[in-house]
């Protein structure tokens, strides 16, 4: 007998067989500033930095923990940020601008000391080197044994 999927008697047919096709039971998700993310996740690591004359703009592959985010743990040229420098969040946390001054033409470099994410795992590469004013620099995702999938 058949019966319309409009009808209010109609009941879900549940097959017993296996399909082959077992999902993973669900993951418990983690909440942070008003956004859920998943427990699992590869290393904290920068994933892209842009910069102009007067902005560096760090992407991270995951939220930063920005009580660990101060102009004394972040380093250009070897130097900390001083008040001058002013840093900005996104609302997922996963980017940051800080505002200084780059001579055009002349290579930095960009250094993270103590940066944590959002779980509070430390950063896996922490310092970058021959950045150039008005380009942008990908770096490649480091992956887990466990994410891969």
């Amino acid at each position: 007998m058949l019966i319309s999927p409009g009808c209010a008697k109609a009941k879900r047919v549940v097959s017993s067989g296996s399909s082959g096709n077992r999902q993973k039971p669900p993951q418990k998700l983690r909440s942070y500033n008003g956004l859920r993310f998943s427990p699992t996740h590869d290393p904290f690591q920068v994933v892209l930095i842009e910069s102009t004359k007067t902005t560096v703009a760090v992407t991270f592959n995951i939220p930063v923990n920005h009580l660990s985010l101060n102009q004394k743990n972040i380093l250009i040229n070897g130097e900390p940020l001083t008040r001058a420098n002013k840093i900005r969040f996104n609302k997922t946390g996963n980017l940051i601008e800080i505002n200084t001054e780059l001579s055009v033409g002349t290579r930095f470099t960009v250094e993270f000391t103590d940066l944590e994410s959002y779980d509070g795992e430390k950063l896996t590469v922490t310092k970058f080197n021959s950045l150039l004013p008005w380009t942008s620099t990908e770096y490649p995702s480091i992956k887990t044994e466990e994410n891969e999938e």
